[in-house]
């Protein structure tokens, strides 16, 4: 058994093509890309177990939806380093730790959208496989560095993105 299998940790079922590795372990996560946020973030649970390193401290106002103030939080900044599972392709980051991305589940492509996608051969980088909970989130400061710049249209409604972790579906799937 190589080395690297020794130190595998799985707190969530095993997803295919993305895995964030700490200085010592390696962890298989959710990982989500957002348009939406300026800044990348990893859960603290998450770092914690991966044992990745501390590289700073930010002070952030944090805005949520529909809200008028603003909460001051200071947040570790972690460096991570996300691989791809099917080739040598690592990219290194920064992520803000905080304790909650999402408070809500995210839900992954049906299984049978999943089977559609990969015979017409799209190669999903959400397989369906993990609990819905957001471990990572990738935000427009990292973003350029995962998404390739190829995208697909399915119909008026759905979209896909290629990035160096395979096709990300976003849209609405009304039951195609």
């Amino acid at each position: 058994m190589s080395e690297e299998e020794k130190l595998k940790v799985h707190p969530e079922p095993i997803e295919k093509n993305r895995r964030i590795r700490g200085s010592l372990r390696t962890n298989v996560t959710k990982l989500i890309k957002k348009i939406a946020s300026e800044r990348s973030y990893i859960c603290e649970s998450i770092a914690e177990r991966a044992g990745l390193k501390t590289v700073g401290k930010e002070k952030l106002k944090i805005f949520t939806f529909a809200s008028n103030e603003a909460s001051v939080s200071e947040l570790k900044r972690k460096r991570i380093n996300l691989k791809n599972c099917n080739s040598d392709l690592v990219i290194t980051l920064e992520a803000l730790a905080t304790k909650t991305i999402c408070a809500s589940k995210i839900s992954s492509p049906s299984s049978r959208m999943i089977e559609l996608l990969q015979n017409e051969g799209f190669e999903l980088s959400d397989s369906g496989a993990s609990s819905g909970r957001v471990d990572i989130l990738i935000g427009n400061d990292y973003l350029s560095a995962v998404l390739t710049g190829k995208t697909h249209r399915l119909n008026n409604c759905l979209m896909l993105y290629e990035s160096v972790f395979g096709w990300t579906l976003s849209g609405r799937d009304d039951g195609v």
